[in-house]
């Protein structure tokens, strides 16, 4: 557990800091970008979208009950965290403001769809987050940082991002895993293969229990997001209006009407399917959807998408903090100047994510099922004293 913490947990966590990062800058371009268009305009301070995003993950009770244990889910995990915060700066992020160089990402990009080939090898149905990703970073460097190219360059440029790095290097992931079971096990075997036979082609999953095809909807993903989850609807990227106080006193600005017109400026540029938010929930969706098919569910299934709905709390979470200051403007300051709502809300949303998550997860790793551990334990001290 310890190692799987150390290798699994810890990488996990530290790819949702890395792109909470990416999207906390982007928050403070599109407002410097507002203070040079609109000068007369009072932007308030920036919310913390790194530290809510942090607390998201870190007092998560199933990140902390399930992604130290040795599941072939956890590795799914993090494959897919780390290989998602490698090209989020294109995914999630504005790659003309950050000046690198194209080999910088094309390396980058091809370990993360190598690291995708292995976490397919493992578990099949993670092509349901990969071939998303692939497609929406076809599509992004087709037209985003292409525009000038006409319909039938960029459909040649997308179908030569499609065939790499995201095919060629997810097949060479694939070999790289076959050729590290055939040393292990000493033949070769496609695990992958087997898991397809078994579950689908057989339908043998419903020999481990069936759920109704709605199950991850109106149980798996409100159990395992908790606290999360009003936060996670609001983010939806198709839900309409954004601002929550749209009739704002002349030259203000609060900080939902500020998400709300990012938020337009990324559909008017790129398109729904392109802005950040919607880039998560277009690999979250589809991934609990093929998922859904199947007759046999588990809450450990949607470990691997767990941290994407991390970063859209996380950023809804910080919003809402910073929102109460701007509800609260003749209020009391506190010696910094920040309003004391503003921590108020803060306190009790730390509160509540403490509150709904480490209680349950003392109990799980304590108490629950721990019968088969006691008896175990306690047949080694019976063998023990025979001996003696």
């Amino acid at each position: 557990l310890l190692l799987n913490a150390m290798f699994v947990a810890a990488p996990t966590d530290f790819s949702i800091w890395y792109m909470s990062h990416i999207i906390q800058q982007n928050w403070q371009d599109e407002s410097n970008n507002n203070k040079q268009n609109t000068p007369n305009t009072k932007v308030v301070s920036p919310p913390n979208i790194v530290g809510w995003s942090l607390a998201c993950t870190l007092l998560s009770w199933f990140h902390g009950y399930a992604l130290i244990r040795t599941y072939s889910n956890s590795v799914e995990t993090v494959l897919l965290a780390v290989g998602m915060a490698l090209i989020s700066p294109e995914l999630l992020g504005n790659r003309k403001q950050q000046q690198q160089p194209n080999n910088y990402y094309s390396f980058r990009s091809a370990l993360s769809f190598v690291l995708g080939g292995m976490s397919v090898a493992i578990r099949f149905t993670s092509l349901a987050a990969w071939i998303p990703m692939g497609l929406i970073l076809s599509i992004r460097r087709a037209n985003e940082h292409c525009p000038s190219l006409s319909r039938r360059e960029k459909s040649v440029r997308w179908w030569h991002v499609v065939l790499f790095p995201c095919a060629t290097c997810g097949v060479f992931g694939i070999l790289t895993s076959l050729i590290t079971d055939r040393w292990f096990y000493g033949f070769w075997t496609i695990p992958f293969l087997g898991n397809l036979h078994f579950n689908v082609i057989l339908g043998n999953g419903s020999l481990y229990g069936t759920h109704p095809f709605h199950w991850y909807w109106t149980a798996g993903i409100p159990a395992i997001a908790g606290v999360m989850l009003p936060f996670l609807v609001v983010s939806l990227p198709w839900r309409g209006g954004t601002s929550t106080n749209p009739t704002k006193a002349k030259g203000t600005t609060d900080i939902a009407a500020e998400e709300g017109k990012s938020r337009q400026n990324d559909n008017h540029k790129d398109g729904n399917l392109l802005s950040w938010k919607s880039t998560l929930w277009w690999i979250i969706i589809p991934y609990a959807i093929l998922h859904s098919f199947s007759a046999h569910k588990e809450f450990r299934f949607m470990m691997p998408i767990l941290p994407l709905m991390c970063l859209l709390a996380g950023y809804q979470m910080s919003l809402w903090v910073v929102a109460g200051g701007e509800q609260h403007k003749g209020g009391q300051n506190d010696v910094h100047g920040h309003p004391k709502s503003v921590y108020r809300r803060a306190i009790l949303l730390g509160v509540l994510l403490f509150v709904l998550n480490i209680p349950h997860l003392l109990f799980l790793s304590l108490f629950h099922q721990r019968a088969a551990l006691d008896v175990n334990r306690h047949i080694v001290y019976m063998i023990f004293q025979k001996e003696q």
